[in-house]
């Protein structure tokens, strides 16, 4: 059996900056992008948070930025449990980018490509897998495997509508 294709959608605090490490070290996984989401922590510190760890570990990976805000209402940050930045410690401001591309369309455009071999990781709220399925409702069928981390507590922007 080859390597396992995935995209991880993250929303990274200390937990998914965990998960991200143990992905980035496991030789049977291929990363094919992070795609990032509000969530633990604002869209914007989202990115901050994988970028700088990213030129922490001196590696370099495309990080399509996502959804800023849930489908309805509004993110209960987590920064009594995660710290302001999201990962307890400020890192470095980072030097590397975001790629232009939305994550919604990344993450079609990999699915298209690959049908039936990407496993997503979603380890935060659900919101651009949502948007994936309103904006390309074809989408679904390519997915190999879904994989949704559980939540501590229901957030309610991570459930799924029953329409989707």
């Amino acid at each position: 059996m080859g390597t396992l294709k995935c995209i991880i959608d993250t929303d990274p605090g200390i937990d998914d900056a965990l998960a991200i490490l143990m992905a980035l070290n496991c030789t049977s996984i291929e990363v094919l992008g992070f795609t990032t989401t509000g969530g633990n922590i604002s869209l914007e510190m989202a990115n901050k948070n994988i970028l700088s760890l990213f030129d922490y570990l001196g590696c370099q990976h495309s990080v399509y930025g996502g959804s800023e805000f849930p489908v309805t209402g509004s993110f209960p940050y987590a920064t009594n449990f995660h710290g302001e930045s999201g990962l307890s410690k400020d890192l470095p401001s980072p030097t590397s980018n975001i790629s232009s591309v939305d994550a919604v369309d990344f993450i079609n455009e990999a699915l298209c490509s690959h049908p039936g071999d990407v496993i997503v990781i979603c380890l935060g709220p659900l919101t651009n897998l949502y948007r994936l399925f309103q904006q390309y409702p074809d989408s679904m069928a390519n997915i190999c495997l879904l994989y949704t981390s559980p939540s501590p507590r229901d957030r309610g922007c991570s459930r799924m509508p029953s329409s989707a």
